[in-house]
């Protein structure tokens, strides 16, 4: 097990409490990483990895988006129960990973999660839903009210299409054959 430090513009809450984490000596190894918040970026900071985890958001974006897709319908449950302290955890790993999907799929890493710092970094994004930036505060300041979920779901969705044709336009500006 590996003791490793999170950056202070990282280390806040709701996602973190300490500035130490510890994983396993395989994390960058696996894709368990990605489900934990912000560890392409703390792994980053922290030497653990050669290559920031941006340069393969085509690889880690759409697993991103599949997790999300498989534990929705277990946030849906929570909220239909009323078990929002239940969803909280969960609700905290996925604005992670939106985070982390929006901020890669701009070819950038999350460097801090300042409220303030994400509206001003959001707002230079060329692909980002729309009030991105204003969604995600909503989100970060209430991981575990049944309208963050919601908001949530539609940032994914958003993303996805969005995602999909960023995708199309870099396959299109690597074409040599293009006209």
């Amino acid at each position: 097990m590996l003791n490793i430090k999170i950056p202070p513009e990282l280390a806040k809450e709701p996602f973190y409490k300490t500035t130490i984490i510890t994983v396993p000596d395989d994390v960058a190894q696996n894709d368990n990483w990605l489900y934990t918040p912000f560890i392409g970026e703390i792994l980053w900071f922290n030497r653990c990895i050669t290559i920031p985890p941006f340069e393969h958001s085509f690889i880690h974006i759409p697993k991103l988006q599949q997790v999300w897709e498989e534990e929705k319908s277990t946030l849906q449950a929570f909220y239909e129960a009323r078990r929002r302290k239940d969803a909280r955890p969960l609700m905290i790993k996925h604005i992670a990973a939106f985070m982390n999907a929006l901020y890669w799929m701009n070819g950038s890493m999350v460097d801090s999660v300042g409220i303030q710092d994400i509206k001003k970094q959001v707002e230079t994004f060329s692909y980002a839903p729309v009030n991105a930036g204003e969604r995600l505060a909503f989100l970060l300041e209430s991981p575990d009210h049944y309208h963050s979920f919601v908001q949530l779901n539609e940032l994914f969705s958003e993303h996805k299409k969005q995602f999909a044709v960023m995708k199309v336009k870099q396959k299109h500006k690597h074409n040599p054959y293009k006209k």
